[in-house]
């Protein structure tokens, strides 16, 4: 998996989980877990993080945190 298909897959569950705007802040690849690990601002007025990690071997979606 390469960093777009990983920001497709996480923005993908964002839009399915009921998040109408979010931007992009960061991705990156954590090397010893094999996950990436997307980070988003998903509100609309005010800063709020969501942080969707994705398993690089199968592309699941590994977690999400929201804070």
């Amino acid at each position: 998996m390469n960093v777009e298909e990983a920001v497709d897959k996480a923005t993908m569950f964002l839009v399915k989980s009921g998040y109408p705007t979010y931007r992009l802040l960061s991705v990156k690849l954590d090397k010893t877990k094999n996950e990436w690990v997307v980070k988003f601002d998903v509100g609309a007025i005010m800063d709020v993080y969501a942080t969707v990690t994705i398993d690089n071997a199968t592309g699941s979606i590994v977690s999400y945190e929201r804070a």
